[in-house]
């Protein structure tokens, strides 16, 4: 079977070349020609010897996405519609500037996510990006605009992973393209010139931070939470409050770097005045600082950043419309000051049915331009919708921002007085309340459950409930806490109850999954644990896998145990629990090199090892002979856990 050399980064590289005994600056010969000399084919690699060429031919290809249009605006900006097989294509732009040149690069077929305005999510998800095909789109605009880096010409500066689908959702697959762009042996790009966005998937952020903490930019697109819930629907799941403090954790990790992070995609039409919502956000940014379009740094809340004369503002302000903008309320304002607004004749206006506009067709990322008569206004996109983080203000909304901006954030939050007085004294909450009542009990519920308060945990459920019967993350922390208080049947319900609501969510089926599992029912909880790794937004889908893997392994299934094992290992390299699994099922089966292996990296993946993993590494190393390693876990087990019955036997002399 052969391999595609661009989907390797250069540790995976030199491992598998490795395995075909070649020395390690190989890997990096290979990584030389592939991404800076774009070599289509290994026979062209004239630095190698023949024998290896020749392998390299029989086991691995050179495979980017092919190209079925390519087009290209006036101004330069180029956009290629690439296939990645199955009738599927995905597209790349390229958008020259007068000094860098910016690669929007995507990372799925599709996406999951169903953002209320974007094209591409209403496509719906396919598949996710290998890491070749996403660096290929970088090799391939390379290749197609005569890059050269023995010549220094570099058309392309900058990569954003702002193309189709959310990057975070297809996270090892980015990541690796990423490290490929970074290396000094292929794009040598440094990280403060490749940039990610996302729309808000916290642990992702984190996982990033701690991976690769490159440039990230966050689509907010909304000022609160009541309306990003109908914007962004991944918002419910994680909330601006909690998107936001994964922004400056992020942040915290990238100090040294002198960067902060910047919003791409504040506001949207027929909402909120996008200079409101601009506000808005800026406020929620005072103590995070923002990018600046031309390198410097602003914090958010200051005047300056906000400043609608500045053109290069720290925030990008974009209409991002799939919807039409409804202009009735506000049509006799703009007629009554049309003179007053004067018309960009320098201003690029691209138009859908143009073919030479690279942006035609796209309609998460332009809007329709109008016809720039006397006293009209003109309206412009970008060709991709989050490429650069600065603000595109128009000076038609200045007008618009005094005159109906206050009304419009009045009729979003709040009724006038009058209607305030009119409300009867027993009315209901409305939805909106109810789900957000929910979900603060629920999260109460949550932290007194996790500290052993379950007589308060309960109480919290029940009134988060009662604001709310299908709240789905309520009824599952019901169930947990009816698991520890021992009763089965109302734990189940709640459990039953969730899944009836939402089937998809995957909290649910893992917790149910999981007291399946302690009732002895290993069979039925693994087939939950997987229908849970359905959701691509799963959060945790690592502990999903290890509960599979534990399942399968008290059903004595020890082939899935151990591939359910490695797969969350796949996902996250440090997880304790899967490693220290993994040692003890290569105990067992006699294979000590590998057991320590995977003993050596729980040790370093943990603060404090427990006394059943210690008493584990004991017999690894007293199976291998290893005097030194036996003292030294047991010295852990002596100073640590002094009582428990593995340091007796420890004592005693007993390792089996």
């Amino acid at each position: 079977m052969t391999v595609n050399l661009l989907d390797f980064d250069l540790p995976a590289l030199g491992d598998w070349l490795a395995e075909r005994g070649e020395k390690p600056f190989r890997a990096r010969q290979v990584m030389r020609w592939l991404h800076r000399g774009l070599v289509s084919e290994v026979e062209q690699m004239t630095d190698l010897s023949k024998s290896l060429r020749s392998r390299l031919d029989a086991d691995a290809t050179i495979a980017a996405p092919g190209v079925l249009r390519d087009d290209t605006a006036p101004d330069g900006t180029r956009k290629w519609l690439l296939d990645v097989g199955v009738g599927n294509g995905i597209e790349t732009v390229y958008i020259p500037e007068t000094n860098r040149g910016t690669l929007c690069v995507s990372s799925q077929v599709g996406c999951a996510l169903e953002c209320a305005f974007c094209s591409t999510g209403r496509q719906g998800f396919n598949r996710n990006l290998s890491a070749g095909e996403i660096i290929g789109q970088l090799w391939h605009a390379n290749r197609a605009l005569g890059a050269d880096h023995a010549a220094g010409i570099r058309p392309i500066t900058n990569v954003v992973m702002m193309g189709m689908g959310e990057p975070l959702a297809n996270f090892d697959a980015v990541v690796t393209a990423m490290r490929v762009m970074l290396d000094d042996h292929a794009y040598g790009m440094s990280r403060r010139r490749v940039t990610l966005s996302t729309s808000g998937m916290v642990p992702w952020i984190d996982r990033l931070r701690d991976a690769l903490p490159v440039s990230l930019a966050v689509s907010l697109h909304a000022p609160n939470d009541a309306l990003r819930d109908r914007l962004v629907p991944i918002n419910r799941k994680w909330p601006l409050a909690e998107l936001l403090a994964a922004c400056r954790r992020y942040i915290g990790r990238r100090r040294c770097a002198g960067r902060g992070l910047c919003d791409d995609g504040v506001c949207r039409w027929g909402g909120w005045w996008r200079e409101v919502a601009a506000r808005r956000i800026a406020s929620r940014f005072r103590d995070v600082r923002v990018h600046h379009a031309e390198g410097r740094e602003r914090h958010a809340g200051s005047r300056a950043a906000t400043d609608r004369a500045d053109r290069r503002s720290a925030l990008q302000v974009q209409p991002d419309p799939v919807q039409s903008l409804p202009r009735r309320r506000v049509r006799a304002l703009v007629g009554r000051h049309r003179a007053a607004v004067p018309v960009d004749p320098d201003r690029r206006r691209f138009r859908r049915d143009d073919p030479q506009d690279a942006r035609s067709g796209d309609r998460r990322r332009l809007r329709p331009a109008r016809r720039a008569g006397p006293g009209s206004f003109a309206t412009h996109g970008t060709p991709c919708q989050r490429c650069e983080c600065a603000m595109n203000t128009f000076r038609t909304f200045v007008i618009l921002v005094l005159a109906t901006g206050l009304l419009a954030c009045r009729g979003q939050e709040s009724r006038s007085d009058a209607e305030r007085n009119q409300v009867p004294a027993q009315q209901q909450p409305t939805p909106a309340s109810a789900a957000e009542r929910a979900r603060a009990h629920t999260d109460l519920g949550a932290n007194y459950l996790q500290i052993g308060r379950l007589a308060v945990a309960l109480q919290e459920l029940n009134e988060a409930l009662k604001a709310d019967p299908n709240f789905v993350p309520a009824h599952n922390a019901l169930g947990l806490v009816h698991m520890e208080l021992k009763e089965d049947a109302k734990a189940r319900a709640s459990f039953e109850r969730a899944l009836r609501i939402d089937p998809k969510d995957s909290d649910a089926n893992n917790n149910f999954g999981l007291f399946l599992c302690n009732r002895g029912q290993e069979k039925d909880a693994v087939r939950y644990f997987l229908k849970a790794l359905e959701n691509p937004l799963y959060a945790t889908p690592g502990d999903s896998y290890v509960n599979a893997g534990i399942c399968s392994r008290r059903a004595g299934d020890i082939p899935s145990a151990q591939l359910y094992f490695e797969r969350a290992v796949e996902f996250q390299s440090n997880d304790a629990r899967a490693l220290v699994n993994l040692a003890q099922l290569h105990f067992e089966r006699k294979q000590l090199n590998l057991a320590r292996t995977y003993m050596t990296r729980y040790m370093q993946s943990v603060k404090t090892a427990d006394a059943q993993s210690l008493w584990l590494g004991v017999q690894i190393e007293q199976a291998l002979g290893d005097r030194a390693a036996v003292m030294s876990y047991g010295a852990q087990l002596r100073a640590r856990f002094p009582d428990a019955p593995q340091t007796r036997q420890f004592n005693e002399g007993r390792y089996e």
